[in-house]
């Protein structure tokens, strides 16, 4: 049976709270108590107190190391939970000293969030999982990570005893732990620099490898020639385990080159031209299907690009363009699983107050247009300031009769007069908020952009409460709310499949779209694809 939707109201906005794919994000359920930063109970604390700033891009291993020793300098002060658990709490500090001599975490390489990853793909462990590996035995530690590779420390032990049983014995309290755990950057496809391997020029930036001479050419795997400056002959890429992972045959800097997921299968393939990925290209989902097809220039994704589900038929997913910079830009269209258009995606106006408030990042802000359906519209301004991310739905009637805006900062449902809408027993109340004119003007003309900029920053207003509104409203107001759910298109299984292993968490399409449009737009189902290849190809850095 269908759940009401002033029922189904609090439920749907825990489930879709608007998160940012920036190093400032937290995972979509995460509780409102928990920080952003490199430490979900302390954020940035160690990496400010040492060093007097906050983190800047590029930076994540810096930023683990100042999160580790502040976090070891503080645990090493407080004693055991036990007396007799003194020995115990020293050992583990020890092993922690190895953890960070070591320098190695994690990699979130699917998530688009910052979250916490128990043991990732290529089997590097987190600190947490680490202490208990040493102590508890790595199978443990391997059957957290098969439940609960996302999830925080205080989840974990929640849901599993033999966790609550080790943390029992640790000498160190389950908050403590929550301390040391780290959550890591999600994969940013722009961090990614397309760079000539034979021309460029020492000094230029340190992030890139220095220029190499005509000759055999052997760095990271990858093998091949260089011939007047020119990559020249048969190219390769291998891992560690002697696996190919990329190969091409090149003739004065052109060719084609193909790249393969570990276990063989073709993940893409396409042109090259003076040393770097120009023409076009097409990506493949594992089952072989078409994944991807568009074009680079001079190493960056350019031009129109159209992106398929994993099935026979190519169904879209999405269509859009990138500017010459490998940046979403223009009008995107977004297709649910049958192929029929669910949403467009552009870029929209920053509001004026956003603009005033940019002196640590800048501000950013998109619209999504939903297709209208059974005679409600909906359309959503999302975007970031400072690098927090913000985002308004706006809900509205065709016939006129009725808009309201729900603002995902804090929960809160609004009409286009200024009343806050709650739901009580079965209907709904409308509490004033004694809105200014400027604000009621713009939510009765359907500014969604003005809008936002006026309410953003307005969690603590208050309203007088008002009177339980008239039994057509409440049908008008509980038909609006109840689209959210009804609206809802499947986002792309590799999203279901990663969302904490909680069914319910996993973000629509429409949500994922919504949540990922902050500083820099980052689709997981589009951006993931760009990063494995730029993984594979020869002449690629990251910062």
């Amino acid at each position: 049976m269908r759940t009401p939707g002033w029922i189904s109201l609090a439920a749907l906005l825990l489930t879709t709270t608007a998160t940012t794919s920036t190093s400032f994000a937290l995972p979509p359920n995460a509780a409102p108590t928990l920080r952003a930063g490199a430490n979900h109970h302390t954020g940035d604390d160690g990496f400010l107190a040492d060093l007097g700033r906050a983190p800047a891009p590029g930076e994540e291993k810096l930023r683990m190391h100042e999160h580790f020793i502040a976090v070891r300098a503080r645990l090493a002060a407080l004693p055991a939970t036990r007396p007799d658990l003194e020995g115990k709490r020293h050992q583990l500090l020890a092993a922690l000293d190895n953890y960070i001599a070591q320098g190695v975490t994690p990699d979130n390489d699917v998530l688009p969030w910052r979250t916490p990853v128990f043991i990732d793909d290529k089997g590097v462990i987190c600190a947490v999982g680490f202490l208990i590996q040493q102590s508890a035995g790595r199978p443990l530690a391997e059957k957290v990570a098969a439940a609960h590779r996302y999830s925080f420390i205080e989840d974990i032990a929640k849901d599993m005893p033999e966790v609550r049983a080790w943390v029992a014995e640790s000498g160190f309290t389950l908050d403590e732990l929550g301390q040391i755990q780290p959550g890591y950057q999600g994969p940013e496809v722009l961090q990614f620099h397309p760079f000539d391997l034979a021309k460029h020029r020492k000094g230029e930036d340190e992030s890139y490898p220095p220029p190499v001479e005509d000759g055999d050419y052997e760095r990271d795997g990858m093998t091949g020639t260089i011939a007047k400056r020119l990559m020249e002959g048969p190219w390769e890429l291998r891992n560690a385990a002697g696996i190919v992972l990329g190969s091409g045959t090149f003739h004065r800097g052109a060719g084609t080159w193909t790249s393969f997921y570990a276990d063989g299968a073709k993940m893409a393939e396409g042109a090259f031209a003076h040393n770097r990925p120009s023409g076009s290209w097409k990506f493949f989902h594992g089952t072989g299907y078409l994944a991807a097809e568009g074009r680079f220039q001079a190493g960056q994704r350019t031009g129109g690009w159209k992106f398929y589900y994993d099935d026979a038929a190519h169904t879209p997913i999405a269509i859009g363009t990138f500017d010459r910079n490998g940046y979403v830009d223009g009008t995107w269209k977004h297709f649910d699983t049958r192929g029929k258009l669910l949403l467009t995606s552009s870029r929209d106006d920053i509001p004026s107050q956003w603009e005033q408030e940019k002196p640590l990042f800048w501000s950013a802000a998109y619209r999504l247009q939903l297709q209208p359906r059974d005679g409600i519209t909906h359309r959503i301004h999302a975007g970031s300031i400072s690098g927090d991310s913000h985002r308004l739905d706006e809900l509205a009637l065709a016939d006129g009769r009725e808009r309201v805006y729900l603002r995902y900062d804090d929960n809160a449902l609004f009409d286009a007069s200024g009343h806050a809408l709650v739901p009580v027993d079965g209907t709904w109340r409308a509490d004033d908020c004694k809105w200014s004119a400027a604000r009621r003007r713009a939510a009765r003309r359907g500014d969604i952009a003005q809008l936002h900029g006026l309410i953003y920053n307005g969690a603590n207003e208050t309203c007088a409460q008002g009177e339980l509104v008239a039994p057509d409203r409440a049908a008008r107001l509980t038909r609006l709310v109840g689209s959210l759910a009804s609206v809802r298109a499947a986002s792309p299984e590799l999203l279901e499949q990663v969302a904490l292993g909680d069914e319910a968490a996993a973000a629509s399409l429409t949500d994922t779209l919504a949540a990922n449009m902050t500083l820099d737009i980052e689709w997981p189902h589009v951006d993931g694809k760009f990063v494995a290849l730029f993984e594979t190809l020869p002449g690629y850095t990251r910062s």
